[in-house]
C-alpha cells in the first residue's frame, strides 16, 4: 500500500511530546510520552496516549478537570494514587480515574521501566482535559 495510512498508528511512527518544567508538563518529570490519538489527528473526544516511565520517573499530583482518564499498565510495577488510597499496581492492570480525581505515579525502581498506554475521555488533548497540577508526591 503507498502512502501513509492515517488510521494506523504506532508509537515508533509518532515523536515524543516535549516535556518542560512549566506549563501544562511542568508535572511530567523524565518520561516519554506520544500522543497517538488527539485533535491533532481529528479526534473530538478522546486522548490516546503510550507512556514510558525510566526507573526514578515521576507523575506529580494532578487532576483533569474536564476528562476522565484510563490507564493500562503494560508492563512494570509502580507506586499509584488515586483520590485518597495508595497503592502498588503492575502490567496488567487497568486504573480508573474520574473527573476531578487527584493522581499521581511514580516508578520506584532502578532498574525497571513501566510502560502503560492511555485515554483522556472526553478530551481530545491534554490541555483541553482541564490538567491542574497540584504538587509534589508527599513520600
Amino acid at each position: 500500500m503507498a502512502g501513509k495510512n492515517e488510521y494506523f498508528i504506532r508509537p515508533g511512527d509518532v515523536e515524543p511530546l516535549e516535556l518542560r518544567d512549566g506549563g501544562w508538563s511542568k508535572g511530567w518529570k523524565r518520561m516519554d510520552a506520544r500522543l497517538l490519538v488527539s485533535e491533532r489527528n481529528g479526534s473530538e473526544f478522546c486522548c490516546f496516549f503510550r507512556v514510558i516511565f525510566p526507573p526514578g520517573a515521576r507523575h506529580e499530583r494532578h487532576l483533569h478537570a474536564d476528562a476522565e482518564e484510563v490507564y493500562w499498565l503494560l508492563r512494570g510495577r509502580g507506586i499509584h494514587g488515586v483520590g485518597d488510597q495508595r497503592f502498588e499496581a503492575g502490567s496488567g492492570g487497568v486504573i480508573f480515574v474520574p473527573k476531578n480525581t487527584p493522581h499521581w505515579l511514580i516508578n520506584p525502581s532502578q532498574d525497571e521501566e513501566i510502560e502503560l498506554v492511555a485515554a483522556y475521555v472526553g478530551a481530545p488533548s491534554i490541555e483541553k482535559s482541564g490538567i491542574r497540577w497540584l504538587g509534589p508526591v508527599e513520600e
